[in-house]
């Protein structure tokens, strides 16, 4: 419940508040949880396809009989285990495939390791849909920012990489909206209404400030993060991200819809482009943001959403003085882009 629909403190139903706050608590820990054992999962599966076919069964079985420690692999049957040595020549041909350095077969198509590993790679990806309704949540700063933490951990694991390809419409339109969070106002992350609620922290020069003071850092520079991390994935999510998202409620569960078109992500851009001046947040935010702006430049149908930055562009770099940003603006940037038209 959020603190603008709570009324007077006597008026209160302090059964509904308790109840919002232990989801978020609840939704917080586990997405602690996920960030702890985000080096162990492994969306494609063939960590575990790995496990299923060198590891000897016989061994897995003596060693949890005599530890009282409960191991991962003892979930599963020690007999399935072991499966390389019923292969035959097709055991050999794995085991030459077998990586030592970063323990994964290499060159093993994806047909051979999704049958076998196929509802732990279900499993994994139920995620996904989780992640986009927590970046939705409005009533917990925390939880949203633990779960931008949570991808960026994701996103940096190289195997997670081919199904971050495939990230939908709605989870990018959520990290564009989270590029321009207000730290105040209605729009704010866990806002307070001043006429019904006791609020101290705001006072009027905090009103009357400018972007830096205007802007929940905290969220952007996440958000922003991950963009630059996946638009370098591939040209695909570079158009995505550039083109212009409309979210539509529909009457399917409650399940949202988006509706993408062919027109500029003017949004995008208006929140990008005054992070490569700001003064808050991590210093790596404006390289960040030109980086940002360079891969949509590389993209030709971003053509018309670059032409309508390209002014404000030209004004921010007046006020640029870190040369690598400049550089990254100007060669990058601009000069790509003219070279395109």
């Amino acid at each position: 419940t959020g603190k603008s629909e709570r009324g007077p403190k006597s008026e209160r139903d302090e059964s509904d508040l308790e109840t919002g706050n232990s989801q978020n608590n609840m939704c917080l820990h586990a997405i602690h949880t996920l960030s702890n054992l985000s080096p162990s999962l492994d969306t494609t599966g063939r960590k575990l396809f790995l496990d299923l076919f060198l590891l000897d069964g016989e061994t897995i079985t003596k060693a949890s009989k005599n530890t009282d420690s409960i191991d991962v692999k003892s979930i599963i049957r020690s007999e399935q285990y072991g499966q390389i040595n019923s292969l035959g020549l097709g055991g050999i041909m794995l085991a030459k495939h077998f990586n030592v350095k970063d323990d994964s077969f290499t060159k093993i198509p994806d047909a051979v390791t999704r049958p076998v590993v196929y509802k732990y790679i279900r499993a994994t990806l139920a995620i996904f849909p989780a992640i986009y309704s927590l970046l939705c949540i409005t009533t917990s700063r925390s939880v949203v920012v633990s779960t931008l933490e949570f991808m960026i951990l994701l996103v940096d694991n190289a195997e997670n990489h081919p199904i971050f390809t495939y990230i939908s419409d709605e989870i990018l339109h959520q990290l564009v909206r989270l590029l321009f969070i207000p730290r105040l106002g209605r729009d704010s992350l866990e806002y307070i209404d001043p006429m019904i609620n006791v609020v101290s922290r705001v006072s009027a020069m905090k009103l009357l400030g400018g972007y830096d003071s205007a802007v929940d850092y905290e969220l952007r520079d996440r958000a922003i993060e991950i963009l630059v991390r996946v638009t370098a994935l591939n040209a695909d999510l570079k158009r995505r991200v550039g083109r212009r998202v409309a979210i539509m409620q529909t009457d399917r569960f409650g399940l949202n819809k988006a509706i993408t078109s062919d027109q500029p992500n003017v949004k995008l851009y208006d929140a990008v482009i005054p992070a490569l001046t700001t003064k808050v947040g991590r210093d790596q935010t404006p390289l960040l943001a030109a980086k940002l702006l360079r891969s949509l430049a590389e993209v030709p149908e971003n053509s018309s959403g670059i032409l309508y930055a390209e002014r404000k562009i030209i004004r921010a770099l007046s006020n640029i003085v870190d040369n690598q940003v400049a550089n990254v603006l100007c060669i990058g940037v601009l000069n790509q882009f003219s070279r395109g038209m």
